[in-house]
């Protein structure tokens, strides 16, 4: 019985047969041309440069093909230098041998890669997949750093702290004697503190100036998944430094010393708070890097293992 469902069974089966006659009399070079310049179109440069190369096979000196070629290549060459960046400097050590600091800055120069890749197209797919991955782990990088720069913060904030309280002890009792308020003026009471103040200082500033060469190596991290913690740390290490200069340096009268010192105070346990409430509980510094550590290897450039081949058979082509 000839029903509706066999009429429709009928005619897309006919319309199949047309259409595959239709694509089997086009020529492979006009297919692989279509497929290579649709794949540049949705920003797949993996298979844009497997499609120009096919083509090229038929038509060698294919200008289109060659552009491909030249800057599909280059994205992944950029690729290959951002991975090769940290691989060579990770190779056979382990977390012990592993400086975070140093680390850090192979994950930026890996970003200048980066950023000269999507020069040539912003929207790659292969860039993308690959950022993500490096950003994970940068991401983690990141975590890992703040450690050091929470506890250094913690312990500077502390050894200040026990040096307010002593001068405030010097002061109360320079406030509160009838001898000193009738013969010494007020800065004369604040003097017989900076000795101590200068010799605080400079035990505390190597801990400060370590702070604050994480502060400048992190401060280039602007977009990513770590963005706000990111501006949390560094906000932290700033409130370390005023709440450090505030409880060293006295200013002003007793009670607006002891006021400014309080305020300081509060204001960094706040930020401390805070930053200790972003840190992810996982996140321990010696596991956490050898885990990142043996993550890098394993970042993927492309996903077909002929795009290597392809980019090294035309290096030539490319540049740093």
């Amino acid at each position: 019985m000839w029903t509706k469902t066999n009429q429709i069974v009928f005619v897309v089966g006919i319309l199949l047969i047309v259409a595959g006659i239709y694509y089997g009399s086009i020529p492979k070079e006009t297919r692989l041309r279509d497929q290579m310049v649709d794949a540049v179109a949705d920003h797949d440069h993996e298979a844009a440069l497997i499609y120009a190369t096919k083509l090229l096979k038929f038509e060698p000196s294919n200008a289109e093909a060659q552009k491909i070629i030249s800057e599909s290549g280059q994205i992944f060459f950029y690729l290959q230098a951002a991975k090769n960046t940290l691989t060579e400097f990770t190779a056979g050590k382990d977390d012990a041998e592993v400086n975070p600091k140093q680390l850090y800055e192979q994950y930026s120069k890996a970003r200048e890669f980066i950023a000269k890749a999507k020069m040539i197209d912003p929207r790659s797919i292969a860039i993308l997949n690959f950022e993500e991955n490096l950003d994970k782990t940068q991401a983690t990088l990141i975590h890992i750093l703040s450690m050091d720069v929470f506890e250094s913060g913690q312990s500077i904030v502390e050894k200040a702290g026990a040096n307010y309280r002593k001068t405030l002890d010097i002061l109360d009792v320079a406030e509160s004697s009838q001898y000193l308020s009738a013969f010494l003026s007020h800065q004369s009471a604040w003097a017989t503190v900076d000795t101590p103040v200068e010799e605080m200082r400079k035990q505390l500033m190597p801990g400060l100036d370590e702070m604050d060469d994480t502060g400048r190596l992190i401060a280039e991290y602007k977009e990513g998944s770590a963005k706000k913690f990111t501006k949390s740390l560094l906000t932290y290490i700033k409130v370390v430094k005023r709440t450090v200069d505030t409880l060293l340096v006295p200013e002003g009268s007793f009670d607006e010393f002891s006021k400014a010192a309080s305020n300081a105070t509060i204001k960094y346990k706040k930020i401390r708070t805070k930053l200790k409430e972003a840190t992810p509980e996982s996140i321990s510094s010696k596991e956490t890097l050898l885990a990142l550590l043996k993550q890098i290897p394993h970042f993927k450039v492309s996903h077909d293992s002929s795009v290597a081949k392809i980019v090294s058979e035309n290096e030539s082509l490319y540049s740093l």
